[in-house]
């Protein structure tokens, strides 16, 4: 057991946990600013970061798998790539949450983010990409 806790960089765990403190921290301040305290979105809300944990200890068990099955090296990245992803989400769930709160105008984030919009109805943005 120590060798499988041994082998994983546990600051990548102790990152994605503490975005998604900030984002339940967030969306409560935001709830709370709006006036929409629900101890049912609550739950809901701390049942979905419990997936996410059990997102990255699936991972982690996926890479040491793949590692005792000898699979390439490209599994190593399993671990890391699925806390990247949870940081990336939580980031994106805490602006939403900032701008729920009125603090941050949405159409400044939206210029500041319109790179990432999808673009027109057919999916192409104003160059035709």
């Amino acid at each position: 057991m120590a060798e499988f806790l041994g082998q994983f960089d546990w600051v990548l765990f102790f990152i994605a946990l503490g975005f998604m403190a900030f984002d339940i921290l967030s969306g409560f301040m935001a709830a709370v600013i709006n006036h929409e305290v629900s101890s049912t979105a609550m739950r809901v809300g701390i049942l979905h970061k419990s997936v996410l944990v059990l997102v990255i200890i699936f991972a982690m068990l996926c890479q040491l798998a793949a590692q005792r099955l000898g699979l390439p090296a490209g599994f190593d990245a399993l671990y890391p790539a699925a806390c990247l992803l949870i940081v990336t989400m939580e980031i994106v769930s805490v602006l939403e949450n900032i701008e729920k709160t009125g603090a941050i105008d949405g159409d400044k984030l939206d210029h500041l983010f319109g790179n990432l919009d999808k673009g027109g109805e057919d999916g192409r943005d104003e160059r035709g990409n």
